[in-house]
């Protein structure tokens, strides 16, 4: 092995041997919501399908004055349809160091408004934002199609014709060589 590969397994291993870090501010590029709660800054994100008919959403939290990572937050999330006053559902939340994920059933065609309450070293916040439900997943159906609505012998039958003329081309060729020696 030479000093340039040895350096670079060297770097590699160091770099996989490191410990996950936070999610840094990265201005929330793709997120749903951008916008403050209390001290802190909230990106939220739009959820993709889970089983269960449900949507995994996620949070991203961070200090609002420096936009370094906010950690051990506590986070209660409640959601509701859009114009409803009592939230239907409050979701199971669980919190990776500032980053917060949670689920919904799929409210789709409709929205969740979702409020997002926050308490932690900075302080207090509150956030209320839309999340939008996503379309349920539906397979194209492919049909098989046969000339002028035919049954599919005559697919079969150009099958056979087209490998059958493949063949005497090739024994056409074999022959031929073979003549020419």
């Amino acid at each position: 092995m030479t000093s340039r590969a040895v350096i670079v397994a060297a770097i590699a291993g160091a770099a996989l041997s490191l410990p996950a870090v936070p999610a840094n501010a990265h201005n929330g590029t793709g997120a749903a919501f951008k916008g403050a709660a209390g001290a802190y800054t909230v990106y939220a994100y739009d959820g993709y399908a889970i089983p269960g008919g449900r949507l995994a959403y996620r949070l991203v939290l961070l200090d609002r004055r420096y936009g370094d990572p906010a950690e051990d937050v506590t986070v209660a999330v409640a959601a509701h349809p859009p114009g409803a006053a009592a939230p239907l559902t409050t979701a199971n939340v669980e919190v990776t160091n500032n980053v917060v994920f949670y689920d919904l059933p799929n409210p789709y065609p409709h929205d969740w408004q979702v409020s997002v309450d926050l308490r932690g070293r900075l302080g207090r916040g509150h956030a209320t934002f839309a999340m939008h439900g996503q379309a349920p997943y539906e397979p194209a159906v492919i049909q098989p199609t046969t000339p002028s609505g035919g049954s599919h012998n005559g697919l079969l039958v150009g099958a056979i014709a087209a490998a059958a003329g493949c063949a005497a081309v090739v024994g056409g060729l074999v022959w031929w060589r073979r003549r020419r020696r």
